[in-house]
């Protein structure tokens, strides 16, 4: 019973300190369900002229939840039925159990994932309670004992949701009063019946909401989970940009001519259509035309997830430093956005890059920094964020001039 004791001591203290590594608790499920069935042998006690070999038929339930990838508990209930053999007298008796165990995950803590994502070995302990009850040669009342237990279990797995497992199991029983073929009484207290388990089952993994893809914490490989998070990344990544490259191909068209600027003046054809011929001079007039202009049509078009402007709308900044630099009053807010794919608060901080990217290639080329200001507006609800067409109209930056 000291071994035991200390062996206890041992899983608790290793379970406490490692039970708080709770970085990773969403990469993978926490609950199984476990059956097993096998064969039993009773140790002690059994009265004089009785005795047992190796019985069938013994059976567990369980419910097992792992807190992260070492250590977890599990719930079980089961039934072992004891006969005699042999030379013995005949007798039967049943015994039903029920305990609480901690589980230690050998193959996490010794590094198995390192070298296999197939088999494994569980460890686990704990402390239950039983009833045994002769059936025959006498009926017996109901003998109700506690008992301690461990065990180790190696795992095979077959996929994310099934493994394939093996058990072995020690039982000690305390305050024990029958022999287990029920026809003696115990002639000691504290700790005086003893029998082993083995078994065969089987374990299903399952978990929450968004859990399908996940390993359960039995299998988790933290180094190699991160690689596959990084190769997922990188994949949609590529899969977005290709997506982009085609939607700007497909309507480089429509944006050539949007942008088309056929005398190379630095003004769109569509805005110089506009423009009356009244505007030809430098006048108050055409300033304030060109500033209205400038406000409600000239754009500055972003790839996604990019602060660096298209090529194409080199134009249009080009354009505004040369009003700018005609018409020494007049000042400008940038204001830019994205669209609504992504986090908000990182669409936030890009829409600002984009504007003090804008800001940076106008102070270049020689407009003076306290002539503009700049604003992030964040994500543009306006257009359909289902459309990818409309996404990439609402990723710019807009000149507002005073």
């Amino acid at each position: 019973m000291k071994k035991l004791s200390l062996l206890f001591a041992f899983l608790l203290v290793a379970f406490m300190t490692k039970a708080q590594n709770q970085d990773d608790y969403q990469d993978y499920n926490h609950w199984s369900a476990e059956v097993q069935v096998g064969l039993t042998k009773p140790a002690s006690p059994l009265a004089s002229g009785y005795h047992s070999n190796v019985d069938f038929f013994q059976g567990d339930l369980g419910v097992r939840y792992m807190i992260n990838e070492y250590f977890g508990l599990k719930g079980t209930v089961g039934y072992n039925k004891f006969e005699d053999a042999g030379s013995s007298a005949n007798f039967e008796s049943n015994l039903l159990r029920g305990d609480l165990q901690g589980v230690v995950n050998v193959g996490s803590l010794l590094g198995f994932r390192d070298w296999t994502n197939t088999f494994n070995v569980l460890v686990h302990g704990g402390a239950g309670y039983a009833q045994l009850k002769g059936k025959k040669p006498v009926k017996t009342e109901t003998d109700k004992m506690g008992y301690l237990t461990v065990g180790v279990t190696p795992q095979l797995r077959l996929s994310n949701h099934f493994a394939l497992t093996g058990d072995a199991s020690f039982f000690g029983n305390f305050r024990q009063d029958r022999t287990f073929d029920g026809t003696g009484y115990t002639n000691r207290r504290g700790f005086n019946g003893y029998y082993l388990n083995a078994s065969i089952g089987l374990t299903y993994y399952f978990g929450g909401k968004g859990s399908v893809d996940k390993v359960h914490a039995d299998w988790y490989n933290k180094a190699g989970n991160q690689f596959g998070e990084l190769s997922n990344r990188l994949d949609n990544l590529e899969n977005e940009l290709a997506g982009v490259k085609s939607d700007v191909n497909d309507h480089y068209n429509e944006f050539q001519n949007h942008i088309k600027d056929s005398n190379n003046n630095g003004i769109p054809d569509y805005m110089e259509d506009a423009l009356d011929s009244r505007y030809k001079q430098e006048t108050p007039e055409k300033v304030d035309a060109m500033r209205e202009l400038i406000n409600g049509y000239a754009s500055v078009y972003f790839p996604f997830a990019s602060s660096k402007p298209h090529d194409y709308s080199n134009n249009a900044v080009n354009y505004v430093i040369d009003f700018m630099k005609k018409n020494p009053s007049v000042s400008v807010t940038l204001k830019g956005y994205a669209d609504e794919i992504g986090n908000s608060s990182y669409n936030q901080t890009l829409s600002a890059k984009r504007a003090d990217r804008v800001k940076d290639l106008m102070v270049a080329s020689g407009i003076d920094a306290g002539r503009i200001s700049t604003e992030g507006m964040g994500e543009d609800t306006s257009a359909d964020k289902a459309s990818s067409q409309a996404r990439q109209l609402v990723r710019r930056v807009i000149f507002e001039l005073r």
